[in-house]
């Protein structure tokens, strides 16, 4: 079976555990961010609408899009995981981001 999960929703735990997005024999979208899923959809000329469409991982009922659950963009988002990834501090990540950094 091929899943669909992402390396942005992943990362941050936005899927179904032991579901359609975990429970696969290959992910070949796990190591592109949310944003990079999208580019390489419009470079393959999907139909903007299915580009467009929200993320519904049906973890609860009448939950649909990612961004308002997580309150942030996929851009931002994105910019963020790349950074942790790369070994940003998380004080530096929240001053380029201006963000508190004070949260647990």
């Amino acid at each position: 079976m091929v899943g669909a999960a992402n390396k942005s929703e992943y990362k941050i735990g936005y899927f179904v555990k032991h579901g359609c997005d975990d429970a696969t024999d290959i992910m070949p979208l796990l190591n592109l961010y949310k944003t990079q899923v999208r580019e390489l959809a419009r470079y393959l000329n999907i139909p903007t609408r299915i580009i467009k469409k929200p993320s519904s991982p049906d973890v609860m009922p009448g939950l649909a899009d990612g961004e308002e659950v997580i309150r942030i963009s996929y851009e931002k988002m994105d910019l963020i995981l790349l950074a942790l990834e790369k070994g940003w501090k998380l004080s530096d990540i929240a001053k380029f981001f201006k963000i508190r950094s004070d949260i647990n």
